[in-house]
């Protein structure tokens, strides 16, 4: 799996857990939770073991983002009643929104051990497993809050990340597409059905799915970079080179999209232009490998094998293999040469 799809993947699942938290309440603005808060506070002081006071004082903590506040108040109402399942599964989204995955975990399965009947709790529970690469547990979990509710768009959008992290490229194909059509403006499930029809080269599927992402969401810049980036498979560098502006007109600091808008340049014979963005993309992150490679190599084919061999150099100390095989292309173009 490579550096970049790995990076797809956690990043994808960092952005779903934050996207359910405490999704089914509605976001007051801050001073009503600073009211609320000073009620239940008042309620608490005259009865320190109302358990619903202390359950929605914690709530409105967990909203205003006063997580250490509100894993307190849950912690206090379970230690008045250890058999309140909605307490569990709060504790859990407020140990998930801290990182705590193998503090949620328990939490959520006690959730479902009082009420098996809560499918939220089998959702949250398999992104707790997929946060820490448990696959295999979290297409469990998935299922089983599927089973629960069957229309749960979320979870066939994660029961399909977590096939396509255990490689089952077409049952997350067919996951994401049962999500588009229970909520087609899922964003992120078509960007993920679009790389994986890309990762499986069906490059015109994919085209189409990544299509739907900017219709929903028009500054993505991953989006335009991805859409870019499949018009180049397809050898469409005239039209990978507008996605790729695109995305950088968005967000100038993506490096990854200066880079590859550097190699379609290049196919197109527009070394200069490559060049200016491979420089610009070590600019703005000088441990990024590959602009080191990509312009290695255009020196290579120039015959500037002295400003060739500065880039191996560099590279060597960030990514062994690849600088490996930028030697082996200078040694290659060296011999061609002579």
């Amino acid at each position: 799996m490579s550096s970049r799809h790995k990076n797809h993947i956690s990043k994808i699942l960092a952005v779903l857990i934050l996207s359910w938290l405490l999704s089914s309440c509605s976001k007051p603005k801050e001073t009503l939770y600073d009211k609320k808060i000073a009620e239940y506070k008042k309620v608490i002081k005259a009865n320190p073991d109302d358990v619903e006071a202390r359950y929605n004082l914690g709530v409105n903590y967990g909203r205003k983002g006063s997580f250490d506040k509100a894993i307190e108040q849950y912690t206090e109402a379970l230690r008045i009643n250890p058999n309140f399942a909605e307490a569990h599964y709060n504790l859990g989204l407020m140990y998930s929104q801290k990182g705590l995955y193998n503090q949620a975990i328990p939490e959520y399965k006690k959730t479902i051990e009082i009420n098996p009947d809560i499918a939220d709790a089998y959702h949250n529970l398999g992104v707790a497993y997929g946060m820490q690469g448990l696959y295999n547990q979290a297409i469990d979990e998935f299922i089983e809050g599927i089973r629960v509710n069957p229309n749960d768009a979320n979870a066939h959008g994660n029961l399909g990340l977590a096939y396509y992290a255990r490689g089952l490229h077409n049952e997350a194909i067919e996951e994401y597409k049962k999500a588009i059509k229970i909520n087609h403006n899922l964003a992120n499930v078509h960007g993920n059905l679009g790389f994986a029809y890309f990762q499986k080269g069906l490059y015109d599927e994919a085209i189409e799915a990544l299509k739907e992402v900017i219709r929903i969401t028009p500054n993505d810049a991953g989006a335009y970079h991805k859409l870019g980036m499949v018009y180049g498979k397809k050898g469409l560098y005239d039209k990978a080179i507008k996605e790729y502006k695109k995305a950088i007109s968005i967000n100038p600091t993506f490096v990854e999209a200066h880079s590859d808008l550097g190699v379609a340049y290049g196919k197109k014979g527009l070394h200069n232009k490559a060049a200016v963005e491979y420089k610009e993309a070590i600019k703005i992150n000088p441990n990024f490998p590959e602009p080191y490679y990509n312009l290695g190599a255009a020196y290579a084919v120039f015959g500037k094998q002295k400003e060739a061999m500065n880039q191996y150099n560099i590279l060597k100390n960030l990514d062994e293999k690849l600088a490996n095989t930028l030697l082996n292309q200078i040694n290659k173009m060296s011999k061609r040469r002579r």
